[in-house]
């Protein structure tokens, strides 16, 4: 397991709310549309911590990215 301050993905740059304290740019927001029992919300967070997960298999490696939002 990795942590990351600051994360690149799909074109997007991806930053923890700790790693923009005192700068003049605030960019640690995320915005996803979620269900709840059948009914679409939309959800804005701020990143506290970005984790990446790195696991083996026979054939590759994998990873898959956590942001762990409040």
């Amino acid at each position: 397991v990795k942590e990351w301050h600051t994360y690149f993905v799909n074109g997007y740059k991806f930053h923890t709310q700790a790693s923009i304290e005192g700068k003049k740019m605030i960019n640690s927001g995320v915005h996803v549309n979620g269900l709840i029992e059948g009914d679409t919300y939309e959800f804005y967070e701020v990143i506290q911590h970005i984790y990446e997960l790195e696991y083996d298999t026979t054939s590759y490696s994998k990873w898959v990215v956590l942001f762990y939002c409040h």
